[in-house]
């Protein structure tokens, strides 16, 4: 990937021309490199949007949380169709297992959303008919769009696209769940998506990793979209949405809706939208039963990177699901002792009691 691709690369401006997009870029060449955007509409509520600061196998945040405190973890899994991982290969085949650095997405998502297309009806004959589409997303990628070390980056992302079908350099006004922006179609009444994208984020620099946290200043995190639960069907348990299946949406501060207007042409909307984001599990402040579980049924999933078959054995043989209902406390004891002690060897049981991290976790004895 070619760190342009965070630029919004907007045509000069000319006599009567408007700058396609009215944001302001700031660019900062300190420790690392930083390519942002002023939000479309500031003002949040809530509490702040958050990133872990654990790291999971390939070096990216566990998770991103929005100002509502929903978390979503990186979809990678291949096989699950809920996810959004498009092909590459050599560099990422999801016909096979995903494997880090061998077989790992150059981009992948812990949210992507997609409008429903909205046709357009044209102009003339200066623009033909032709479709609009919106996106929000917080995607992870690569600088160079290889899985390398040291080049992780995560950026979140709003985007507008038409192939066609608006009045040429026109401005058009485009209502979205986050704000309002007015944007000015090319010569042919279309938007490139270089000429309509505004990604907040970070990009490493020499000797200096990512600071993920940067992605926060996105407007994606005041409130994630989700499909509406007061709208059948509801969402698959454990995610936002099914990006595979058009619904009616929630979350949205500006509304629920993609609309487009301008002069010349009716209004064009639409409510309906391709969702995907995979919960990271019920982690709130001050519910320490359901922090163990969660934490422990990441460490249950990493088991085989960390050599702890016989533990997740032991954790199957007692009847965990991850997610579910907060087990046992006796559960939750044989959990925390895999969180806690992640280079537990087999053979080792718990003896006793502490605290890291904020976590009840066991102590452990050879035996």
């Amino acid at each position: 990937m070619n760190t342009d691709s965070l630029a919004m690369r907007s045509r000069p401006a000319s006599a009567g021309r408007r700058i396609p997009l009215a944001l302001v870029v700031v660019v900062s060449l300190l420790a690392l490199t930083l390519i942002s955007f002023l939000a479309l509409q500031p003002g949040a509520s809530g509490a702040p949007a958050a990133v872990s600061a654990g790291r999971n196998i390939s070096g990216f945040p566990d998770w991103y949380a929005d100002e509502a405190g929903t978390r979503l973890e990186a979809c990678l899994d291949p096989a699950d169709p809920l996810c959004v991982l498009p092909a590459n290969p050599p560099i990422f085949d999801p016909a096979e297992p995903t494997v880090w650095p061998t077989n790992f997405p150059d981009e992948f998502f812990y949210t992507i959303v997609d409008s429903d297309e909205i046709a357009t009806p044209g102009c003339g004959a200066a623009s033909p008919p032709g479709k609009a589409l919106m996106r929000v997303a917080v995607e992870g990628t690569f600088t160079d769009g290889v899985p390398v070390p040291g080049t992780q980056m995560v950026f979140g992302r709003v985007r507008f696209t038409v192939s066609s079908g608006l009045c040429p350099n026109t401005p058009y006004t485009f209502t979205y769940p986050y704000g309002q922006v007015t944007i000015t179609t090319e010569d042919d009444g279309s938007l490139t998506r270089g000429s309509a994208t505004t990604d907040i984020g970070c990009a490493p620099a020499p000797n200096q990793a990512c600071d993920f946290s940067l992605a926060l200043a996105s407007p994606v995190f005041r409130s994630f979209l989700r499909w509406d639960p007061a709208v059948a069907p509801q969402a698959p348990a454990g995610y936002l949405g099914d990006p595979n299946v058009p619904h009616v949406i929630t979350g949205g501060p500006n509304g629920n809706l993609f609309r487009i207007t301008g002069a010349g042409t009716p209004p064009l909307q639409t409510n309906l939208f391709l969702v995907s984001g995979k919960l990271a599990g019920p982690l709130q402040p001050g519910r320490s039963g359901d922090r163990r579980r969660w934490t422990a049924c990441r460490a249950l999933e990493r088991s085989e990177h960390l050599g702890l078959g016989v533990v997740a054995n032991r954790l199957h043989a007692i009847g965990l699901t991850c997610p579910g209902a907060v087990p046992s406390e006796a559960k939750i004891d044989l959990l925390a002792l895999v969180l806690c002690n992640p280079g537990l060897r087999p053979g080792l049981v718990g003896s006793g009691r502490y605290r890291r991290d904020g976590v009840d976790c066991l102590g452990v004895a050879d035996r």
